[in-house]
């Protein structure tokens, strides 16, 4: 297991892992700070996103978050935590759908979402 530290002069503060509990704050940190996305990862040309939407309406559904970057492109987000009971499948399939439907949305579509948002 990584260690974790914070590391201010003077010196080093061992952090220690913390369970998150509570899955509408966890969508509203990652919608708050979209720095702690890891977009980076997947993709090194990522820019930094900006959040369009929130509780998403996507054919009955609602996407947790959707994020755009300056290219554009559109990042779906979807929090669970690790407590929860659904299967992987179950969840990566959610999240296919919504990719899915989202890979038909028009420019405009995208606008609108985003007048909405802010």
């Amino acid at each position: 297991m990584p260690r974790l530290a914070l590391i201010q002069d003077p010196g080093v503060v061992s952090l220690k892992e913390e369970p998150f509990l509570d899955e509408a704050r966890l969508q509203r940190l990652l919608e708050e700070n979209p720095e702690l996305i890891a977009i980076d990862e997947v993709d090194p040309s990522a820019t930094l996103l900006i959040p369009i939407g929130s509780e998403v309406s996507m054919g009955g559904q609602a996407l947790d978050l959707l994020f755009i970057d300056a290219a554009g492109r559109l990042t779906a987000i979807e929090a669970k935590l690790r407590k929860n009971s659904q299967v992987r499948r179950e969840v990566v399939g959610q999240t296919l759908e919504y990719v899915s439907y989202l890979s038909t949305w028009t420019i405009e579509d995208i606008e609108r979402q985003a007048e909405s948002y802010f």
